[in-house]
């Protein structure tokens, strides 16, 4: 995932506002597009968590979970 960075300065007055509140409604409709757990998933895989840990936690091999994330990823782009 993407970080979208908005520097404070530079922007349009209430162009920042526009930019925040059209990330999250785009953030929104991301989330309902998947599952909850494929949702944490992602959100650890956004956060560093490596994927080892995150596969002995789900009893799963690391390139199952790999491959999940790069499944869930897909499904998100076709639906941005």
């Amino acid at each position: 995932m993407r970080i979208l960075r908005v520097v404070q300065g530079g922007l349009p007055d209430g162009e920042l506002e526009y930019r925040v509140a059209e990330a999250r409604e785009t953030l929104n409709f991301l989330h309902l597009q998947v599952g909850p757990d494929d949702w944490v998933l992602l959100e650890a895989v956004a956060e560093g968590v490596p994927y080892a840990v995150l596969a002995r936690m789900r009893g799963v091999s690391e390139g199952s979970l790999r491959v999940r994330v790069s499944r869930i990823r897909a499904v998100l782009k076709k639906a941005a």
